[in-house]
């Protein structure tokens, strides 16, 4: 599933290098990714408990919950309060994590237009320079993509577990129909990532080749025109990018449209797994609907960081 060990060892190594320089910010948005974690992982807890509530009021079996506020009151401010500061926090991450991103990208570019400055005039004469510039431009923003994308999913598997603990206090076997299905997704996940990148592979290989046979012509078109050369050039270039690599390319977006409508049965299934058992639970009174409700929200939330992990893993392949 993984790269060739010395190209993913060299591609690790690089970026731990261009992010020195972001220490500081990087251990904000641990901080922030882990208080994001927190806030977003109770939130389908309260909202639970809000419910139950709401139902012991319309009951007239309203409880005080601080002072004189009632229980809803008490629980939909502390709700409130939760998403506020979620929504704060995320918002300074992203302002954070978009800097880092953003001054990573052109740090990158700097470099490689420097190295480039400095190597002899032989190797600019022997190699197509277009086409390292356009690798340098690739992983500017393929670097970014991965650090932005680490920062964004490491919150959502604390959020995972937060929410695993949350789930299994409320009901230890639907929780254990959660983690079921949660665990029937990262192993079709496992199976697909492979041909997954190994196609990924081939496609951007494929498209790399062909822009740059393509862009040499075009600065080379003096010489295409003197030998009459350009419905060849023309020809070449359509069938290497629009027949070529758009298979490859066609085939790995009809991998990943596979995982999105099998990771949603997989959603649906054990979403409607965990109503069916629950119609008994509610009935003798082992589970309420604000617990029902709860369970839902952990649902929904558990598979989010398998999805962008696997959606993740394309870049980090590149």
């Amino acid at each position: 599933m993984f790269p060739a060990s010395k190209e993913f060892k060299n591609g690790f190594r690089a970026i731990r290098y261009f992010l020195q320089p972001f220490s500081r910010e990087l251990v904000i948005l641990i901080v922030l990714g882990v208080l994001s974690a927190i806030a977003n992982g109770s939130v389908p807890y309260i909202t639970g408990r809000f419910f139950d509530e709401l139902i012991n009021v319309a009951g007239n079996r309203a409880e005080i919950g601080f002072g004189a506020l009632p229980l809803w009151g008490f629980l939909l401010l502390i709700w409130a309060i939760i998403q506020l500061t979620a929504n704060v926090v995320d918002w300074i991450n992203d302002r954070v994590g978009r800097t880092v991103n953003s001054k990573l990208h052109f740090n990158i570019q700097v470099d490689g237009f420097i190295h480039l400055f400095k190597l002899p005039l032989l190797y600019h004469k022997n190699h197509h320079i277009h086409g390292e510039m356009q690798k340098i431009n690739n992983a500017g923003w393929r670097v970014g993509s991965i650090v932005r994308n680490v920062v964004r999913i490491g919150p959502e598997f604390l959020s995972l577990i937060i929410g695993i603990i949350l789930a299994a206090s409320i009901n230890v076997s639907l929780a254990g129909i959660l983690i079921i299905g949660v665990l029937l997704y990262s192993l079709l996940l496992v199976r697909i990532l492979k041909p997954a990148a190994e196609n990924d592979s081939l496609a951007h290989r494929s498209w790399n080749e062909k822009w740059d046979e393509a862009a040499s012509a075009v600065t080379q078109i003096e010489s295409v025109k003197q030998a009459a050369a350009e419905e060849y050039e023309s020809e070449k270039t359509r069938v290497g990018l629009a027949v070529v690599t758009y298979a490859l390319w066609q085939k790995l977006e009809t991998i990943w449209s596979n995982v999105s409508f099998f990771q949603r049965v997989i959603v649906l299934g054990t979403q409607l797994t965990v109503f069916m058992l629950s119609v008994r639970l509610v009935a003798d009174g082992s589970l309420t609907i604000g617990e029902l409700l709860a369970l839902n929200g952990y649902a929904a939330m558990f598979f989010g960081p398998f999805v962008s992990l696997g959606y993740t893993w394309q870049t980090i392949q590149n």
